[in-house]
């Protein structure tokens, strides 16, 4: 006989004294508790909100890519506010020495809210990039927006 008392949530058997425990109540029980599981586990919201799901199923990063055009400053709008990139040249060497100007160059730098590499500067989701930049020692240039190069930015979320 089934019990004279049941749970709140999923309608078990709560027996008192009197009552007559049968297999088939134990059997009902378990067929109760199987579903009960088997619905929450195929539940996809149950525990995370939309919010923490669109924030799994982003990438986490990305990819940019701009022409130079030799401006001595230019400024690339990000899709988001990267908390780190990094900036390189297609098919061009990241750096180098020039012995006519005897020049060290760069075309390679990081940034970061935290900070940038020199000739590089990030606000928000503003990444600015500057050629022959002041204050770096005699001899040191940036090439960040020569003409004819292929610039990729990869900014991480």
């Amino acid at each position: 006989m089934p019990s004279t008392n049941k749970t709140a949530h999923l309608g078990l058997n709560q027996w008192i004294g009197t009552d007559k425990p049968r297999k088939d109540d134990f059997n009902a029980d378990n067929a109760a508790i199987d579903q009960a599981i088997r619905t929450h586990v195929q539940d996809a919201t149950a525990h995370v909100t939309s919010q923490e799901r669109q924030a799994w199923n982003q990438v986490g990063y990305k990819l940019y890519t701009y022409a130079g055009d030799n401006s001595e400053s230019r400024t690339i709008t990000l899709d988001f506010a990267p908390t780190f990139g990094l900036l390189f040249p297609v098919g061009k060497p990241i750096g180098g020495y020039e012995s006519g100007p005897m020049q060290n160059y760069q075309r390679t730098g990081f940034f970061s809210p935290k900070g940038c590499s020199v000739g590089l500067s990030l606000a928000e989701k503003a990444l600015t990039v500057k050629n022959l930049v002041e204050g770096v020692p005699t001899g040191f240039t940036n090439r960040y927006n020569e003409t004819g190069v292929t610039y990729v930015i990869a900014a991480f979320k």
